[in-house]
């Protein structure tokens, strides 16, 4: 009988919903004019609501950024604020509340920045279609070095700030943009041990703002041109990060013994290179719609494989094969072999 009880207390137990937990990050310190980052990514809840007042009780303007659990205090002035906030569950009914001061001094003047040492790394994170009116977020947290962003499109006035935890300036908002294109530039900075040269990493990507929804990526239907010619294969991965199975095609000296027989190159280049977008592969990668043809080019994760033509025209952009095999079969292909 007891042990009846007790299963049952503990299957009620295991059906409870999750109680609302409210949990606010930003920081005690700040300087003024700069925004402040709200950071409520670890609460639970049907529904976040910010509350915010200065040392008066008048309420402060908050930003909230719809999805990401994050909201900014843009610009504020000297003095200090009371951060509330509440998580709410709507069924059952039950809240709770966190709550943060941040104190905002006087303005000083900073001492001059230098790049740190090391290697700098521009990691960029942004969606690739937005509606218009939501907030583009750019996530640079994973950078490393002296960050500066870009952007260029119907609307640039981004807001930079400095997540705890993250190097200064690796997050960036861009309240209700319109509908466009944006390209968004994200530099880092460093210098080599013993105050060596200065070293830059840059990475960029392309936002579409628009009403439509974008379209479904599908494989293109056509079989693939006979190509004549020399052809251009080129394996695109992080060098940072290959994989094991991958080496062989890194290395390509199992490839060279195919290419004067079927006249084509064979590139390796590098994802996380400063020169990457010199190559134009990224817009592939990313997936887009080619509006002259109407063909639709999916989104390609890396390690990746790209075919083109004796006029640089891409043929194929595909996920790579781990075989150098494999890779000679897909130029036969395009030779009618």
């Amino acid at each position: 009988m007891l042990s009846s009880i007790v299963l049952i207390a503990a299957l009620m137990l295991s059906e409870a919903p999750a109680a609302p937990f409210a949990r606010l990050a930003a920081p005690e310190i700040a300087g003024p004019g700069r925004p402040i980052l709200l950071d409520a990514g670890e609460s639970e809840g049907d529904e976040l609501q910010w509350w915010v007042q200065d040392s008066q009780g008048a309420s402060v303007e908050v930003h909230p950024i719809p999805d990401r659990k994050l909201a900014l205090l843009l610009a504020p002035k000297p003095g200090t604020y009371q951060v509330f906030l509440t998580a709410i569950k709507k069924a059952p009914a039950a809240k709770h509340e966190a709550v943060r001061t941040i104190t905002v001094g006087e303005a000083t003047v900073p001492p001059p920045s230098s790049p740190p040492v090391g290697e700098p790394k521009a990691a960029l994170a942004a969606p690739s279609y937005l509606f218009p009116g939501t907030a583009m977020v750019l996530d640079g947290r994973c950078s490393k070095g002296l960050l500066k962003w870009s952007v260029v499109g119907p609307r640039t006035d981004i807001v930079v700030t400095s997540p705890k935890d993250a190097p200064a300036d690796s997050l960036a908002i861009l309240f209700n943009p319109p509908s466009g294109r944006y390209t968004v530039k994200l530099t880092s900075k460093g210098v080599k041990e013993k105050a060596g040269p200065v070293v830059i990493h840059e990475n960029v990507v392309v936002v579409n703002v628009t009403s439509k929804a974008p379209l479904v990526p599908v494989e293109a239907k056509s079989p693939l041109p006979l190509t004549n010619g020399l052809i251009h294969v080129t394996l695109v991965i992080d060098l940072n990060n290959v994989p094991p199975e991958y080496a062989n095609l890194v290395s390509g000296e199992k490839i060279k013994p195919a290419q004067g027989l079927l006249a084509f190159s064979y590139w390796v280049r590098d994802f996380s290179a400063a020169d990457f977008a010199h190559w134009n592969f990224k817009l592939f990668l990313d997936g887009f719609t080619d509006d002259a043809s109407g063909r639709i080019w999916p989104k390609v994760s890396l390690p990746a494989l790209i075919l083109q033509n004796h006029d640089g025209q891409v043929l194929s952009c595909e996920p790579a094969p781990t075989t150098p095999d494999a890779v000679v079969a897909k130029v036969k292909v395009l030779r009618g072999l």
